[in-house]
């Protein structure tokens, strides 16, 4: 099989991301794509989440006595120009970087909607302690699922340290390779897959933070979870999952892995040195 250190493309393929970028995302599960889409493109999909909040969950942004808790949640997509907007050349090439060009479907509209309202949450940030999950809740996921190929947040809100970011478990995304191949040819459905993995802990818990129009490229095999808003901003992001146009491969004849891909490689290179 291709190592790690042989079977990527080269940082000469690399149209966005840095190699340095590419091995932090092999290693932690997780980069950060600044100015992926203009500021201006996110006010206004934000602007139109809140029509949406507004007419569907009756959450008001100018009447705070509609806000009778922290977490809403705006189970749907919104396909609009608006939104096609946010999918900017940028974008489309880090997600090349990660997937490898010509092996991803470009995903329409952005959704579900986790908004996380503040004055709900005080003292120390914190992760919420259930939750943790690996997302794919529509499908039986196995070592080399095409269903998700990578999980992007996009952030349609400024997010300093405490104000509700995805907490994530870098690094986690090993672990839930590893327990994915323990399962294999079986698999794991998407509840026995959170209890796999969540019965390892989370050892190396972080917040995505950023600006509006930033986002965040998470390994589709990453723990994460919502966490606690102390500050004063509401939190809107959505997260996409981007499917693949066939299952992942470990082994590639011209040994150009993905770094998707070599990432689950790493993790199960770990087993068999234990």
């Amino acid at each position: 099989m291709s190592t790690p250190s042989d079977s990527s493309a080269g940082s000469d393929s690399l149209k966005v991301l840095t190699p340095a970028q590419v091995e932090e995302f092999k290693e932690e599960g997780v980069v950060m794509l600044r100015d992926a889409f203009p500021r201006e493109a996110a006010d206004t999909v934000r602007n139109l989440v809140w029509s949406r909040l507004k007419a569907v969950k009756n959450v008001d942004r100018d009447d705070r006595s509609t806000w009778r808790e922290g977490f809403v949640h705006l189970p749907e997509t919104i396909v609009s120009p608006e939104t096609e907007a946010c999918y900017t050349p940028r974008v489309l090439a880090a997600f090349d970087d990660l997937l490898g060009e010509g092996r991803w479907n470009r995903p329409s509209g952005l959704g579900w909607w986790p908004v996380i309202l503040p004055g709900f949450s005080s003292g120390e940030w914190y992760a919420n302690e259930k939750g943790w999950h690996v997302d794919g809740q529509q499908f039986h996921h196995r070592l080399t699922s095409p269903d998700q190929g990578l999980l992007p947040i996009f952030l349609f809100s400024d997010m300093g340290p405490g104000d509700g970011g995805t907490g994530y478990d870098a690094g986690g995304h090993l672990m839930t390779a590893r327990e994915l191949a323990i399962a294999e040819p079986a698999g794991l459905g998407p509840s026995a897959l959170c209890k796999a993995v969540n019965r390892h802990g989370h050892h190396n818990v972080k917040q995505v933070v950023g600006r509006a129009g930033d986002v965040a490229l998470l390994h589709p095999f990453m723990p994460h979870t919502t966490t606690a808003n102390v500050g004063t901003n509401v939190r809107f992001i959505c997260n996409v999952c981007v499917t693949l146009k066939e299952p992942m491969q470990l082994e590639r004849e011209d040994g150009k892995l993905s770094p998707v891909e070599e990432a689950i490689v790493r993790g199960l290179e770990v087993v068999r040195k234990a």
